[in-house]
């Protein structure tokens, strides 16, 4: 190959690449001078029904602990059923049936006394 044809050459593979690029710099969309639109704040995590309904029953059970301390047995009672509702698997823990169990033991003893 003759320098003459190799220069040529290389001037026709220079020229054919700088084509290209100028073809995809125009087809290229130009970049948007708009700033983004802004987006919603992201909404905070939502606690699920389940929860609510524990730590409500929690309360009630706390409140029926108070309740029987103070010789409110009735209430007591009552409020362990409240609790039973929201939270039925924790009317089975040991201290839960302890305390139902001693207000209704109370409950029949006043019973018994008048």
């Amino acid at each position: 190959m003759s320098t003459k044809r190799t220069i040529l050459w290389l001037a026709a593979a220079a020229t054919t690449t700088i084509a290209a690029v100028g073809l995809v710099y125009a087809l290229t969309p130009p970049p948007s001078s708009a700033p983004p639109e802004p987006t919603a704040p992201p909404l905070p995590p939502r606690e699920p029904p389940e929860s609510r309904d524990l730590v409500a029953a929690a309360d009630l059970r706390r409140d029926a602990a108070v309740a029987c301390s103070a010789g409110r047995y009735e209430e007591c009672l009552r409020l362990l059923d409240q609790a039973k509702e929201k939270d039925p698997l924790g009317d089975r823990a040991k201290v839960v049936r302890d305390l139902r169990e001693s207000a209704k033991t109370r409950l029949e003893m006043d019973g018994a006394k008048k």
